[in-house]
């Protein structure tokens, strides 16, 4: 057993009864994500940020096998092994700034690790990556009947109707609308497919587009925020040129620099393109 999966049984040892996630099994898998809800969600929000955090990431972990380990993590977030541990050991107070890109890692709010005992009227939250939460709710509600208390999708008005439907073949158009953003002005308006598929694969084309929609809106994100991020390097690197360029240098220094200062910024550039 790891070190960090020992920490977590032991939070989990401080409760009469430990915390469980509502869990969707298919053929007897679990699949990507959970909810953590009613009684085990108000007691997870008494525990201290740290731990909060270490379970987070040790449920995240179970999900993800590999992904959410403490070593990478902390490489997400450019954080040391050592000083992660020490906040998921609540031996050390983590900075704001450490706390908010481990929830943005992590995919949750900032009111679940960093305020006291949470919105009693909230009674849950999602734990899991963002592209498998629409799955997971659809899941749910395919096996349960109902909707799970966090979420308030309408399946019947998606399903109704075909799943009641006594063909055996349908004909079905995909439709894209693509607006700009903002004034939301319509740029196209049209039919991108259209094909006969049966009522079950309808169902299933449906569900691909939603959890791909959101893979793909979730990767733009991603890469916008890494846009932001080089220029940002891009700059620095420009302001740190123009100092070493001042300093009194001996030619051979200079022109040393100047190619490290070079290299650095096409793979700023490299990457931008990407």
């Amino acid at each position: 057993m790891s070190t960090t999966k020992k920490l977590a049984d032991g939070v989990m040892a401080s409760f009469p009864r430990p915390l469980s996630l509502d869990r969707v099994l298919i053929e007897e898998e679990a699949i990507p994500g959970a909810v953590l809800s009613s009684v085990h969600y108000q007691r997870f929000m008494t525990l201290k940020t740290g731990q909060r955090l270490l379970l987070i990431r040790e449920w995240l972990e179970e999900m993800y096998p590999g992904e959410f380990s403490r070593g990478r993590v902390a490489e997400r977030i450019m954080y040391s092994y050592q000083g992660l541990k020490n906040v998921e050991n609540c031996t050390k107070n983590p900075r704001e700034s450490t706390v908010r890109a481990l929830i943005e890692v992590y995919n949750v709010s900032a009111d679940i690790v960093m305020s006291g005992n949470g919105d009693e009227m909230k009674n849950g939250v999602y734990i899991g990556k963002a592209e498998d939460m629409s799955m997971f709710f659809l899941s749910y509600y395919e096996q349960h009947g109902e909707n799970h208390h966090l979420d308030d999708t309408d399946y019947t008005n998606v399903y109704k109707d075909i799943e009641s439907t006594r063909f055996k073949t349908l004909q079905v158009e995909f439709i894209m609308r693509v607006y700009e953003p903002g004034d939301r002005d319509l740029l196209h308006d049209r039919v991108i497919v259209k094909t006969e598929l049966s009522p079950t694969d309808t169902k299933d084309m449906w569900e691909l587009i939603v959890k791909n929609a959101e893979i793909l809106s979730n990767r733009h994100q991603s890469m916008q925020a890494l846009g932001e991020r080089l220029d940002e390097l891009e700059q620095r690197l420009k302001i740190h040129s123009k100092r070493e360029s001042t300093q009194i240098r001996g030619p051979q220094d200079n022109e040393t620099m100047e190619e490290a200062y070079k290299s650095l910024l096409d793979v700023v550039k490299k990457a931008r393109m990407q």
